[in-house]
């Protein structure tokens, strides 16, 4: 019997067994709006935590000449499904499906993601939300804990019922192990091999702070307590509290658009975490360009981004990016 608790995440976990947990494939909840319409002071938000200049986020006229209306910046696809953590008529904070998966993990961590943009998400449109669980995997041991890897798809619509985005999700459901977290092992950076006409993307440093990770858990409405909660993220033995998926979502996009300019949409993003990344690390990008071609009108250029602290390899994305024609 699967049973309901709020105590360890803040997040509504369903307890179950693992066979309980398997009978969930498959299972689709109808389409729900998102919360908000799209809206420019939250994107001038989320620009601002991840730094990103772009001038289609922050010029109304620019954005109308091209769009008609402020586009969203892809990296907030998910902020703009997160529910409020309180209603007058109660809780209901379920911010998405994986989370009611019954299962025996006490904790969550997301491990990696696939989203392709179909079409602009602008400022005015209301987004629905319809997600499917497409598996979870028998227990498995890692060096976070044992638990279960749960893969939900997503299908992002907008008001007119157009899809304008797709998602793939991973996360991880576990109990942390007994001897909590260890920390990665510090690795010199290997050598980039500049030869043979290498295209390399200009390097982006930030150091992360408490204030920034406070920024990232208000621009985003992600409120899960390893992000903002140091004593939290050090029971689970990270060191500190640690940056969310969000957060990387639309740095590597702007990693990629900084050096394209407003010319440059980013079409897919595939984006795998492999280690936290926690207040008193300093973020450094490796990124290079590893195909350029033409399709119809537009130069697609595919850039793998590594997203890089003192202990080595945080996060690492591959994106496809659009040039339009200028």
């Amino acid at each position: 019997m699967s049973e309901l608790d709020e105590t360890e995440t803040g997040l509504a976990l369903v307890y179950g067994s693992g066979e309980e947990a398997r009978s969930w494939i498959g299972r689709r909840i109808e389409p729900r709006a998102c919360e908000d319409e799209v809206n420019w002071p939250a994107i001038k938000h989320f620009c601002a935590l991840v730094r990103d200049r772009n001038p289609l986020y922050w010029d109304e006229g620019l954005a109308r000449a091209r769009f008609g209306a402020i586009p969203a910046p892809p990296g907030m696809l998910f902020v703009w499904s997160m529910p409020p953590l309180w209603r007058p008529d109660g809780i209901d904070y379920a911010p998405t499906l994986a989370t009611q998966v019954p299962l025996p993990g006490n904790t969550i961590i997301n491990v990696s993601t696939k989203s392709e943009f179909l079409a602009p998400i602008l400022v005015g449109d209301r987004l629905s939300v319809e997600e499917a669980v497409s598996d979870v995997s028998p227990e498995k041991r890692t060096v976070l804990g044992h638990g279960h890897f749960i893969s939900t798809d997503v299908l992002y619509r907008n008001q007119r019922g157009e899809m304008v985005a797709r998602h793939a999700n991973v996360l991880f459901r576990y109990t942390v192990a007994g001897d909590g977290v260890p920390s990665p092992a510090a690795r010199a950076p290997e050598e980039e091999k500049h030869g043979s006409g290498a295209e390399f993307l200009p390097e982006v440093v930030l150091p992360v702070t408490l204030r920034l990770c406070v920024h990232d858990a208000a621009a985003t409405r992600d409120y899960f307590p390893g992000h903002h909660d140091r004593d939290y993220a050090r029971a689970q033995g990270v060191r500190d509290a640690f940056l969310n998926t969000m957060f990387f979502h639309g740095f590597v996009d702007r990693v990629v658009t900084d050096w394209t300019g407003p010319a440059g949409m980013i079409r897919e993003r595939r984006l795998r975490m492999l280690a936290p990344i926690s207040i008193g690390d300093t973020i450094r990008t490796r990124s290079r360009v590893e195909a350029r071609r033409r399709e119809g009108a537009e130069e697609i250029v595919d850039v793998r981004v590594e997203v890089r602290a003192e202990h080595g390899l945080g996060a690492e994305a591959h994106l496809r990016c659009a040039l339009a024609a200028r």
